[in-house]
């Protein structure tokens, strides 16, 4: 007789959240076999169970409920900012974006705050109890480094009342009556003392609760916190650089070389700063780049009551700019002035005039000073 294929399928298909269990082919020769063969898994699907386990009835329902789940996802993903939602009032619009962002703490500070103004400002200080909480706490709001301690201490200096006196064994009637009455009378004092001045710190509450404000929540984009760190970065970097080259080329600096040149010579004009300038200049600069150039420029640019030096301004910046054009302008016109000098000096000789009882040369036969001097106006 031939083998018989029984197959058992899952009547459910092609359903989301239901694990499809693969065909499962039974031969009867297996299910016949000998013992010590492992019996083999004949559970079949049961559709009806599984969905009542699932809490639904049919599969309408459980198709129904995966559409309903659906569109809560979508409404969860397309939730309304705080600028879609409109509020009564612009505090209901602070409580939500505070809840929103789990600030509970403050949200929850700020309400006991506001309900304990509000409770106090409307207090009825003539209850003795009323008016002492309303002291305390006006003393609270406007020293805010004191302690519940310090506050408790300070309010009982202020109105502590005295003990209520008691009768001696040896005391008279009528002089306990007038001790009595004494107290009495400094309770009176005490107590109406505390209702002034609660009746002079509810206005302050007052002003306390209008001031009391659930600051707005200050959010830092994202994308504006990435580009202001790496802007910090690069400055960091930016500084650690310039130190590290400043602190080996800073010796290479020698100063300024200014040449002098006309038809007849040529040289140059150095000017060498010492090994300790230089060491103080690097100073300088290293305190640009950790301090700034604020405080250096303010103190030069500035008289003390911050005044502009114009002036100074305008000279350090045009010395900036043409420093090296100023040097060469004063030597070249020094070493001409110089040479002037020296041959008026050496020959008697007005540059601009013939000198009165001079010897001239002949045509032709030039001294080497009038030919220097002829070289000079011939630049």
């Amino acid at each position: 007789m031939a083998e018989e294929t029984i197959t058992v399928q899952p009547t459910i298909t092609d359903f989301e959240g239901v694990e499809t269990i693969p065909t499962t082919q039974v031969s009867p020769t297996d299910q016949q076999s000998g013992a010590g063969a492992a019996a083999p898994d004949t559970d079949t699907f049961d559709e009806e169970t599984y969905i009542k386990n699932l809490g639904f009835t049919t599969v309408e329902e459980v198709k129904a409920a995966k559409t309903e789940l659906d569109e809560l996802r979508k409404l969860k993903e397309q939730a309304l900012s705080s600028a879609e939602i409109k509020f009564a009032n612009e505090q209901s619009q602070k409580f939500f974006e505070y809840a929103k962002e789990g600030k509970k703490a403050e949200l929850r500070d700020y309400l006991i705050q506001e309900e304990r103004l509000e409770r106090m400002s409307s207090a009825d200080v003539t209850k003795l109890e009323q008016a002492a909480d309303v002291i305390k706490l006006n003393m609270q709001l406007k020293n805010k480094d004191l302690t519940a301690d310090e506050i408790n201490f300070q309010f009982s200096e202020d109105f502590s009342i005295p003990e209520k006196p008691e009768q001696d064994d040896e005391e008279s009637v009528e002089a306990f009556q007038k001790r009595e009455d004494r107290w009495k009378k400094e309770v009176e004092r005490v107590e109406k003392r505390m209702v002034i001045a609660a009746k002079q710190a509810k206005p302050e509450l007052a002003k306390f609760q209008s001031e009391l404000v659930l600051p707005d929540i200050q959010r830092v984009d994202p994308k504006a916190e990435a580009a202001a760190r790496k802007e910090l970065e690069d400055a960091e970097t930016e500084k650690t650089q310039f130190l590290a080259k400043l602190s080996t080329d800073y010796k290479n600096f020698n100063g300024f070389n200014v040449g002098y040149k006309d038809q007849e010579t040529e040289f140059s004009i150095p000017f060498t700063p010492t090994d300790e300038e230089k060491v103080v200049l690097k100073a300088r600069l290293e305190s640009f780049a950790t301090e700034g150039y604020s405080k250096y420029f303010g103190d030069r640019w500035f008289d003390k009551e911050g005044n502009p030096k114009i002036e100074k301004m305008m000279s350090d910046i045009y010395w900036l700019d043409n420093g090296d054009k100023i040097l060469q302008k004063t030597a070249t016109d020094s070493g001409q002035k110089r040479l002037e000098a020296y041959i008026k000096q050496r020959s008697n000789i007005r540059v601009n005039d013939a000198v009165p009882g001079g010897v001239s040369q002949p045509d032709g036969q030039q001294s080497e000073k009038e030919k220097m001097e002829a070289a000079i106006w011939d630049a």
